[in-house]
């Protein structure tokens, strides 16, 4: 009978006593660590958008789990500087340089397969907060260099798509078009000032408020980077 007292009385304390609703947060299977993210796992689409909205302190317990990070995000909601989203953004800047600088892609598809990267970096970051200047260079890159390539197209060769950095098991980009090969030498000059045009405007964007100039700093030294992607073309 003493065994069946404690739970009586608990079982009459809940019904009289209705605590509030709380959500039990539990860990969740395939985690992704900020470092881990950031730096070298991009393949989850809302990872790097998640370490934007909801910052983070860096430490490699916190991570995207496929939610929303709500009132206890670590951050501020729409764009925190955040070491990861950086490095994260960096990666992908690099990863370009793999993939449309490679010798295995003709010269002619490059400036298209860099427009698509460009796309990527926008896409990742939200459209307030500390990042979206940087957004925002993107978001006009691409366009400016998705015009280039609509005004040089070569209709006759059919779009390719490639595996990212050419590996075996990559996964494959969107379809890549080609520009006519009497226009690829001046539509690649002109996709390099689109390119440095982004670089300055990610630099100045940086400057103010200066918190924001080691980050910023960082991408654009990325996005110079991309030049070598076009001078050989």
């Amino acid at each position: 009978m003493k065994k069946l007292f404690l739970p009586a009385v608990l079982l009459s304390f809940s019904l009289t006593n209705p605590a509030p609703a709380q959500v039990l947060l539990l860990p969740t299977p395939g985690v992704y660590p900020l470092a881990e993210t950031a730096a070298d796992d991009l393949s989850h689409p809302d990872a790097l958008i998640w370490l934007a909205q909801c910052g983070g302190g860096g430490s490699e317990s916190e991570g995207y789990d496929g939610g929303s990070c709500g009132d206890n995000g670590g951050g501020l909601q729409g764009g925190a500087l955040n070491t990861g989203v950086t490095k994260g953004l960096v990666a992908i800047l690099n990863k370009a340089n793999g993939t449309c600088g490679s010798a295995k892609m003709e010269a002619r598809y490059r400036i298209d397969c860099l427009r698509i990267y460009y796309g990527w970096v926008a896409d990742e970051l939200p459209d307030t907060g500390d990042y979206a200047p940087i957004k925002k260079a993107m978001r006009r890159a691409e366009a400016k260099l998705n015009a280039i390539v609509k005004a040089n197209l070569d209709t006759s060769e059919p779009a390719i798509e490639p595996r990212e950095g050419y590996k075996p098991n990559a996964k494959r980009m969107p379809p890549v078009r080609a520009v006519k090969k009497s226009a690829t030498r001046k539509a690649a000059a002109q996709a390099a000032a689109v390119v440095q045009e982004a670089e300055l405007v990610i630099v100045r964007s940086g400057e103010d408020p200066s918190r924001r100039k080691p980050h910023f700093t960082e991408v654009a030294a990325a996005v110079e980077d991309n030049l070598v992607i076009l001078r050989s073309a």
